[in-house]
């Protein structure tokens, strides 16, 4: 008796990118491996998505395109998740519009995945300019640690979000979605959270994703200031009076501060009165409490005056 290849859900997110999906497109459909759903979800396009998706769906009826609901966020983060609601798949893999799968980047992982218990994979990213050249040879050098939780968190381990396929049963069993307030690090956060829950991976020291470097990305300081508080709200929420070691303790202390001063100095008043309350009552905060104060007062100096941002 033949065996049926699990259904792997490709879900993509996508907004004005008519110029670089059907890149993306074309190495999903040159897999290797051949049960897969490619769901495109349009976050608002004004381009020829529209039209340039057309032709993938009357020529392999493995591709969708659905337009993200108007009663959601507007962001690829609402995009993903409603994707996810629509996918069929054993299988959930994320995937971005401008980067691009190894032909056996599918198949790798679900060998992978089924070769244990296993909750996800994770492989290996490199990063391509517009010319096609390789300007990084990986997303990071080390993939795992034997303190995964706090080396994810400072960034001395770390993978992409296009890098990882995950078992959908286990998604739905922990509850873990894209968090839709979020504009910039949401990959960062989701695998916080994965991590949090103690979810097992698989390592594959492979490059299977090839990313595309270019300046679209989202730099604007208030939106970043915004996105870094809200994780690392999450993550003093979550930490609280946990046991977590004294280097992990240190670096959040440390980034919540730095992120409290950029609240302050963007004027996001409401959010960094939030935020310090936070804090100041945190079990991690330690003997940071003057800290707090100092940055309150010139915070309210700089929101009265518009003087002392050099304080700051």
């Amino acid at each position: 008796m033949i065996k049926v290849k699990p259904l792997v859900s490709i879900i993509i997110p996508t907004y004005n990118r008519a110029h670089l999906i059907g890149e993306t497109l074309d190495s999903i459909t040159a897999q290797t491996y051949k049960n897969w759903e490619c769901i495109v979800i349009d976050d608002g396009s004004t381009d020829n998505t529209s039209s340039l998706m057309d032709g993938y769906l009357l020529n392999d009826s493995r591709f969708q395109y659905h337009h993200r609901p108007k009663n959601r966020l507007p962001g690829g983060n609402a995009a993903r998740n409603y994707g996810f609601e629509l996918s069929n798949g054993e299988y959930i893999q994320w995937f971005d519009s401008d980067d691009l799968m190894h032909p056996e980047k599918l198949e790798t992982d679900v060998v992978n995945l089924q070769s244990g218990n296993y909750d996800f994979t994770i492989s290996q990213s490199d990063f391509f300019d517009e010319n096609g050249k390789i300007k990084n040879k990986y997303w990071n050098e080390n993939l795992w640690s034997n303190e995964a939780l706090t080396d994810f968190i400072k960034k001395n381990i770390g993978w992409g979000i296009n890098s990882c396929l995950w078992k959908k049963s286990i998604l739905i069993n922990v509850r873990l979605i894209f968090d839709e307030r979020l504009q910039n690090g949401q990959d960062y956060l989701f695998n916080i959270k994965a991590l949090l829950e103690n979810l097992k991976p698989i390592i594959i020291n492979e490059v299977l994703v090839h990313q595309r470097n270019h300046q679209s990305k989202i730099e604007h300081n208030t939106i970043k200031s915004k996105s870094k508080y809200l994780i690392f709200s999450y993550l003093l929420k979550k930490l609280n009076n946990k046991e977590i070691n004294e280097e992990l303790k240190n670096y959040l202390i440390k980034k919540s501060l730095k992120i409290l001063r950029n609240l302050y100095k963007t004027k996001n008043w409401k959010t960094a009165l939030i935020f310090s309350f936070q804090l100041s009552k945190s079990s991690i905060n330690g003997k940071n409490i003057i800290a707090i104060i100092k940055l309150f007062i010139l915070g309210s100096f700089y929101k009265l005056t518009s003087r002392g941002y050099s304080y700051l």
